[in-house]
């Protein structure tokens, strides 16, 4: 076995390592899952999704999403400098988070009457803020190098010590501040894989940082904030009007219910890590042809098992979460709808990432989260929380549907239609 996977191509070999990585991260989410529903009551539960989606949605503009699109864009452009590359952009990420936390101060209780959070917990974020992109930067630019031993090494022993902790300082705390405890002990053993990658990108860049970065990254990554913020809303905003407008209780179910199936998108997180490089480096040397040919079997096992997930769903959670969260268990396959949706449009994105197209990028995700947001406020009201997966599932549709069209206007024909459908 060792022999055979030695002798493989080594893009084979990388995306290989980091699905089975991404697998053993999302096992460790499944152990974890059934361990905190029980361990946290329902409400603490719910305010700890609320948390989650927080920490997604501010993070795009305190953290400016410069470990995405513009950062492997970067990697490509300027090959011989990635140290200074590198570095200037954590610098940047850190300006922004500053300006955040500034912001933060200033307005202080109405930022925490907003999000309904505890000052403790939006604390931990900035900090969070601040240090978790060093890692971020590093494991993205190792994936686009094809080095898969020291980031799965690192990647499996930071979650699986960060789990371990938390559940065993969550055990012991008292009922009052098992969700604060949670959160801190988890985010104090990842402080210090993120502390020692942060020198470590310092020091190989030798503290330079070139303006010249900034400016290319502000650049290419400004147009897309709303794209990044609109992405996380259609992830996130569900579960926050959820907590808003029903309870925390229905929140911590479709929260379930969502973990239950969006587990399965990090099997197409690893592949599509693989694959964007081979898709940028065929587009490059005009070998256009080899894309399809390249990416498609991935795309067909992933939606093979999304259908495999959809048909498990009431084993999954049953091992979830106890029988107060059950009536969620028919969400699963409409919420598999939106997760191969997700997979799908990313095949058109990276062809858009590639060639620039961050306008359209934006426009298209403002759309879909804004329709997210609307058909949320109506059938949320009207119909109950469950009706989120039924318009999630619309606005990945949309989403998808918008991002063909702009594919087939920046780029030549690199699928074919009829067979992704």
């Amino acid at each position: 076995m060792i022999k055979k996977f030695k002798s493989l191509d080594v893009v084979v070999k990388a995306s290989l390592a980091y699905i089975i990585v991404g697998f053993i991260q999302k096992g460790l989410s499944l152990i974890s899952g059934p361990v905190f529903t029980r361990m946290l009551s329902q409400s603490d539960y719910g305010f700890l999704s609320a948390y989650n989606s927080w920490y997604e949605l501010i993070g795009v503009i305190a953290m400016l999403s410069l470990s995405a699109g513009v950062y492997n864009n970067g990697l490509l452009e300027f090959e011989k400098d990635r140290d200074v590359f590198s570095f200037s952009l954590l610098t940047l990420s850190n300006i922004a988070t500053a300006i955040v936390i500034i912001i933060t101060v200033v307005l202080g209780k109405d930022v925490f009457e907003l999000i309904k959070l505890q000052i403790p917990l939006v604390q931990i974020m900035m900090v969070c803020f601040w240090f978790s992109p060093a890692l971020t930067f590093w494991t993205t630019r190792q994936k686009y190098e094809y080095k898969y031993v020291k980031p799965c090494i690192i990647t499996v022993v930071s979650s699986f010590l960060a789990l371990l902790v938390s559940i065993i300082v969550t055990y012991y705390s008292p009922e009052s501040s098992k969700l604060f405890n949670k959160v801190f002990s988890e985010k104090v053993v990842l402080f210090g894989f993120w502390l020692v990658i942060y020198v470590y990108i310092a020091i190989k860049a030798r503290f330079k940082v070139r303006i010249l970065y900034w400016k290319y990254a502000l650049k290419f990554n400004i147009p897309l904030i709303p794209h990044y913020l609109s992405n996380y809303i259609l992830n996130c905003m569900d579960r926050l009007m959820i907590v808003y407008m029903v309870d925390a209780e229905s929140a911590a179910i479709y929260s379930v219910s969502y973990s239950a199936a969006f587990m399965v998108h990090i099997f197409w997180q690893a592949v599509n890590a693989a694959i964007l490089p081979i898709t940028y480096e065929n587009i490059k040397n005009n070998r256009e042809s080899n894309v399809q040919r390249q990416t498609l079997p991935f795309i067909i096992a992933y939606g093979i098992l999304c259908i495999f997930v959809s048909l498990i769903a009431p084993e999954i959670m049953m091992l979830l979460a106890p029988k107060s969260y059950q009536e969620g268990v028919n969400l699963i396959p409409i919420l598999m709808i939106g997760v191969f949706l997700t997979g799908l449009y990313c095949l058109f994105a990276n062809v858009e990432f590639y060639y620039k197209s961050t306008k359209f990028i934006a426009l298209t995700s403002m759309i879909s989260a804004g329709l997210n947001i609307l058909l949320n406020y109506l059938f949320i009201k009207w119909l109950g929380y469950k009706a989120a997966a039924y318009t999630t599932a619309v606005c990945f549709f949309v989403q998808t549907l918008l991002h063909y069209f702009n594919y087939r206007r920046v780029s030549k024909p690199l699928y074919k239609v009829k067979i992704l459908i």
